[in-house]
C-alpha cells in the first residue's frame, strides 16, 4: 500500500479492489470460465490445439505481444514496490522510462529463445499476485484452492522460464499421447466448473 497521508496510486486502488467482499468468488469466477471455455475448444479442435501446442515454445508472433503486456503489467508492480519502500520518487520514473522498455528491448532482440515459453511463464507468475492477494485476508479454508493454484502458476512459471526446453520436452509427451492429452483437458475443464460452483456458493 502507499505511504501514510501520501495520496493513493492507480496500484493501491487495485489493490483495495482485490481485498473487497466479492473479489475472490470474480476471480474464481473468472479463472474457472476461461479453463471451461479453453478445454471445451481444445477438445473439440483437438488438431487446432496440437498445433498450438507444438509451436507454443519457440512462438515469436503472439509471444511478442505477451513479452509487451508483461512488462506493462511489470512496471507499475515493480513502481509501487519503491513507493511503499519510500523511495525516492525519480526511481519510479526510471522504471517506467528506463528500465521497461529496457527490458522489453533487450528480450524482444536478444534474449527471444523459446519466447513463447518463456512468455507465458513469466505471465503465470504475475497472475498469481492478484490471486494470493485476494486470499490475504480470507478465513474460510476454501480459498487454498486458489493459494495452491497460485503457487503452482509460480513454479511452473519459473520452471518454464529457466528450463523452457524442458517444457518443450513435456508437451512432446502429451502430443505422442493423444489419451493423455484429453485427459488432461477433461480434467482442466473439471476444475473450472469446481472453481465456478466455489464462486457461486462458497466465496
Amino acid at each position: 500500500m502507499g505511504r501514510k497521508g501520501a495520496k493513493d496510486t492507480p496500484m493501491d486502488f487495485f489493490e483495495k479492489l482485490l481485498l473487497s467482499k466479492y473479489a475472490l468468488s470474480a476471480i474464481a469466477a473468472f479463472i474457472g470460465s476461461a479453463a471451461l471455455v479453453l478445454s471445451v475448444w481444445a477438445l473439440n479442435h483437438m488438431e487446432a490445439c496440437q498445433k498450438f501446442l507444438k509451436e507454443m515454445p519457440r512462438n515469436q508472433s503472439w509471444a511478442r505481444w505477451l513479452l509487451l503486456i508483461n512488462v506493462v503489467w511489470s512496471a507499475p508492480l515493480t513502481a509501487n514496490f519503491l513507493h511503499s519502500m519510500e523511495f525516492p520518487g525519480w526511481t519510479r520514473t526510471l522504471v517506467y522510462f528506463l528500465a521497461a522498455p529496457g527490458v522489453f528491448l533487450l528480450i524482444f532482440f536478444r534474449v527471444n529463445q523459446y519466447m513463447g515459453a518463456r512468455m507465458v511463464g513469466w505471465l503465470m507468475i504475475l497472475m498469481a499476485k492478484p490471486v494470493l492477494y485476494a486470499c490475504l485476508v480470507r478465513d474460510e479454508r476454501s480459498k487454498f484452492v486458489l493459494v495452491v493454484l497460485a503457487y503452482y502458476w509460480i513454479i511452473a512459471g519459473m520452471w518454464m522460464i529457466a528450463a523452457p526446453h524442458l517444457f518443450r520436452d513435456l508437451i512432446g509427451l502429451y502430443l505422442d499421447q493423444p489419451k493423455l492429452l484429453r485427459k488432461s483437458l477433461q480434467f482442466k475443464g473439471a476444475f473450472g466448473v469446481a472453481l465456478i460452483a466455489l464462486a457461486l456458493f462458497v466465496y
